[in-house]
């Protein structure tokens, strides 16, 4: 038995469709079926997921929805502002390149006062 049929819109995934099914000997049966079926005069290419489906996952009680705090979480890491300040003199006394560096908590107090 069909639980789901997922489509794209994207282009890359253009012609494409993944079929749920509620069990494997359904999936084998389909794929034994319709691998190389012509449709639309082009061969149908059929192959397992490598990963498990929303559908199924919330079936055998294994589906745990991501939240969006657990998103924020993991991408508030990567967000840090870095200060570029001077690295000092090289050995001919000139300037060196700036130097990108994160700011230290007594600047990040400093620019909330502004």
């Amino acid at each position: 038995m069909i639980l789901e049929i997922v489509t794209k819109k994207a282009n890359e995934m253009r012609e494409q469709a993944f079929i749920v099914y509620e069990d494997v000997v359904s999936a084998t049966a389909a794929k034994r079926g319709l691998d190389g079926f012509a449709f639309y005069d082009r061969p149908l290419k059929i192959d397992y997921a490598k990963t498990k489906s929303y559908a199924v996952a919330k079936l055998d009680g294994t589906y745990r929805m991501q939240s969006l705090d657990s998103n924020k979480k993991a991408s508030s890491g990567s967000n840090k502002v870095m200060k570029r300040e001077p690295a000092g003199e090289d050995e001919d006394g000139r300037p060196s390149k700036m130097v990108r560096r994160e700011p230290s908590e007594s600047e990040d107090d400093d620019e909330d006062d502004e």
